[in-house]
C-alpha cells in the first residue's frame, strides 16, 4: 500500500491573516512531519479589465509573478517563526485562477499536485 505523505494546505494574500495561518502550517507541518502547500488564487486580467484590451502580460507571467510573491512571503514567514522547527516542511506553491474558497477545497481533495 502506497501511503502519500501528509499535507497541510494553506491560502496565502499578504494580509495578516495569512501570514498567521502560514506560520501555524509551517509549524505544525514540521510537527507532524508533513508537507505545505501554499494555494494563491487570482482572477484573471479579463475579470479586471473587460473593456481594456488584451492583457499586457499572459497568465504564465502573472502565474508565476504571484509563485515568486508567494515564495518570498514564505521565506519572511519561516525566518520570523520565534519557536523555528528544527526540521523545516516541504513547501510547494501553487497558483490558480479561482476564487480563494474553491482553490483552497480543490487542493484539499487533490490528492497530488503538479
Amino acid at each position: 500500500m502506497d501511503q502519500q505523505r501528509p499535507r497541510i494546505v494553506v491560502g496565502v494574500d499578504g494580509s495578516p491573516g495569512s501570514r498567521a495561518a502560514l506560520a501555524h502550517a509551517l509549524r505544525d507541518a514540521a510537527r507532524r512531519g508533513a508537507s505545505v502547500e501554499v494555494v494563491v488564487a487570482y482572477a484573471p486580467p479579463e475579470y479586471w479589465m473587460p473593456m481594456a484590451g488584451p492583457p499586457a502580460v499572459s497568465l504564465d507571467e502573472i502565474r508565476a509573478g504571484l509563485r515568486r510573491q508567494a515564495a518570498e512571503f514564505v521565506r519572511e514567514v519561516t525566518d520570523q517563526l520565534e519557536d523555528a522547527p528544527a526540521h523545516e516542511p516541504e513547501v510547494t506553491i501553487t497558483a490558480v485562477t479561482d476564487g480563494a474558497a474553491e482553490a483552497l477545497i480543490d487542493a484539499a481533495k487533490a490528492t497530488s499536485r503538479p
